[in-house]
C-alpha cells in the first residue's frame, strides 16, 4: 500500500487497481438477521442491464465494417488487433470505473458524466475540454445510426420494388425517432437496449445464412492491394468496434450496485468479440477483398428478398436503440445547460427536435458511413476510450502506482497517441475528400 500526502491511500499493484471491482467503503447490513428487516433492494440497472446498454450502443455500429477490416488487413493481422481493441476496452472500462469510484469517495457522489472525471482531475479547463470531446463523438455516433437506418430503410423499399431517395429515408427515421426520443431516464430505455441486442443477433444470422461463396482468401499478412490509408482506416474501424466509453459513467451511476459495473463491461465485451470474430472471419473467407462496409445488408448478398427486408428491418430496430441511447445523453446535456435540472416536457421536446434536425442535416451531407465511423475511431474515440482515463489516471491515482504500473500505462498512452496522430490524418484526408465529391448530390434525390 502506498499513502499520499493527503493521507489518502491506494493499491499499489495494476492488477489489484484495474481488474478488481471497487467495493464501497461503508458496511452493508445483511438482510436476515435477528431483530432486522430486510432491507428492499435497491432500485437501477443491473449487471445485465448494463451490458445490455453497452452492447446496444457498441455492436450495431461496430460490426458493419468488421469484414472490411479484415480485407484491408488479413487474417493475421485483422484478428490481432481485434483482439487488442478488445482487451484495450476492457481496461478502459476498468480504469473508468476505478476513477469514478475515486471520485465517490472524494466527492461524496457518484460522477454522473464523463466530464465530472475531467473536472475532478483538471478542474474546469479539464471539465470543457472532456465534454467537448464527449459530445463531438455522440455527434458523430448519432449521425452514423442515422445514416445507418436510413440506408437499411432505402433496402426494404428498393428490394419490395419501390423507391425512395436518401433525403426522404433521412427524413423518415428522423421523424420516427421523436417520440422514441422523449424517455428522459436510461433505466426507463432498459428493456429497448435488452430487445436492441436480440435485433442485432437475428439479422447477423441471416447475413452469415445467405452469403455468396467467393474465392476464399489465405493472406495472412496485410494484403499487396492494401494502401496506408485503407490500413489507417481499417485500423481506426477496429478500434471504433469498442468504443462507447462516453456514456460509462453515467451508465455506472444508474446501476443498484455500480460495483458491479466492470461485470457487465467484461460481459458486453466477451460478447462482442465473439460476434466480431463470426461475422469477421465467415464475411472475409466468402467474400475475400470483396468484402465492404453494409454489403451484407444489401440485396446483393442476400438474394432472399423476405430474408433481406427482414434483416434490415431489424438491424433499423437495432440501430434505433443505440439512437435512443446516446441520444439521451446529447439531450440530457443540452437540456441541462439550458434549462438547469429541472425542466419540462415542452423544453425536452424542443431540445430532441433540435438534435434530430442537425442529425439528419449532417446525414445528408456525409458521402459514407465508413468514412465517417474511421474518422470518429481515429479522433475522439482514441481520445474517449485511452487518452483522457489515462491522463485523469496518472492525475487521480497515479501516486498509488508502482514504477511498472506507470510504465504500462505510458505504454498504451504512447500507443494511442500515434493512433491518433495517423488516423487523424488519413481519415479527415479521406473524409474531406469524400465530402467534396459528394457535395453535388447532397440534399437531393
Amino acid at each position: 500500500m502506498a499513502t499520499t500526502a493527503n493521507g489518502d491511500v491506494y493499491e499499489d499493484e495494476l492488477t489489484a487497481s484495474l481488474l478488481q471491482p471497487s467495493m464501497p467503503d461503508h458496511d452493508v447490513d445483511k438482510p436476515g438477521m435477528v431483530g432486522e428487516p430486510a432491507e428492499a433492494p435497491p432500485h437501477g440497472l443491473g449487471a445485465l442491464g448494463a451490458a445490455g446498454f453497452i452492447v446496444s450502443i457498441i455492436l450495431g455500429l461496430g460490426v458493419l465494417g468488421i469484414p472490411w477490416a479484415f480485407a484491408q488487413l488479413g487474417w493475421g493481422f485483422g484478428i490481432s488487433l481485434l483482439l487488442v481493441s478488445a482487451a484495450g476496452s476492457v481496461y478502459s472500462g476498468f480504469l473508468i470505473d476505478k476513477l469514478a469510484q475515486y471520485v465517490t469517495d472524494h466527492a461524496q457522489e457518484p460522477p454522473r458524466k464523463y466530464a465530472d472525471l475531467g473536472e475532478h482531475a483538471f478542474g474546469t479547463r479539464g471539465r470543457v475540454a472532456v465534454r467537448a470531446t464527449q459530445y463531438a463523438f455522440l455527434a458523430g455516433v448519432i449521425v452514423a445510426v442515422q445514416l445507418t437506418a436510413a440506408h437499411s430503410l432505402h433496402s426494404v423499399v428498393t428490394v419490395l420494388h419501390g423507391h425512395i431517395c436518401p433525403v426522404t429515408a433521412n427524413t423518415v427515421i428522423a421523424v420516427i425517432m421523436l417520440p422514441v426520443m422523449q424517455l428522459q431516464k436510461l433505466e426507463e430505455i432498459t428493456p429497448v437496449a435488452i430487445l436492441g441486442v436480440v435485433l442485432i443477433l437475428l439479422p447477423l444470422l441471416l447475413y452469415l445464412t445467405q452469403l455468396p461463396k467467393h474465392t476464399a482468401t489465405s493472406d495472412t499478412g496485410v494484403p499487396e492491394s492494401s494502401s496506408l490509408a485503407d490500413i489507417a482506416a481499417a485500423t481506426t474501424t477496429l478500434c471504433f468496434a469498442y468504443q462507447g466509453q462516453t456514456i460509462f459513467p453515467e451508465l455506472r451511476s444508474e446501476m443498484a450496485d455500480p460495483t458491479t459495473f466492470p461485470r457487465a463491461v467484461v460481459s458486453a465485451t466477451v460478447l462482442m468479440t465473439t460476434t466480431y470474430l463470426i461475422v469477421g472471419v465467415v464475411g472475409y473467407m466468402r467474400l475475400g477483398p470483396d468484402a465492404a462496409y453494409l454489403n451484407y445488408w444489401d440485396n446483393e448478398h442476400n438474394p432472399t428478398a423476405g430474408r433481406t427486408v427482414a434483416a434490415n428491418i431489424m438491424l433499423i430496430l437495432h440501430v434505433m436503440t443505440g439512437y435512443t441511447i446516446n441520444g439521451n445523453v446529447m439531450n440530457q446535456a443540452i437540456a441541462e445547460a439550458l434549462f438547469g435540472r429541472t425542466r419540462s416536457r415542452l423544453a425536452w421536446f424542443g431540445v430532441t427536435v433540435c438534435t434530430l434536425v442537425a442529425s439528419w442535416a449532417l446525414a445528408n451531407a456525409i458521402p459514407t458511413l465508413g468514412l465517417l465511423i474511421a474518422f470518429i475511431g481515429a479522433t475522439c474515440g482514441v481520445l474517449l476510450t485511452f487518452l483522457i482515463p489515462i491522463s485523469c489516471g496518472f492525475k487521480l491515482l497515479g501516486k498509488g502506482w508502482t514504477r511498472r504500473d506507470a510504465i504500462g500505462h505510458g505504454i498504451v498512452c504512447v500507443l494511442a497517441v500515434i493512433v491518433l496522430i495517423v488516423g487523424t490524418y488519413t481519415t479527415t484526408k479521406n473524409l474531406i475528400k469524400g465530402m467534396a465529391n459528394h457535395s453535388k448530390g447532397s440534399f437531393n434525390c
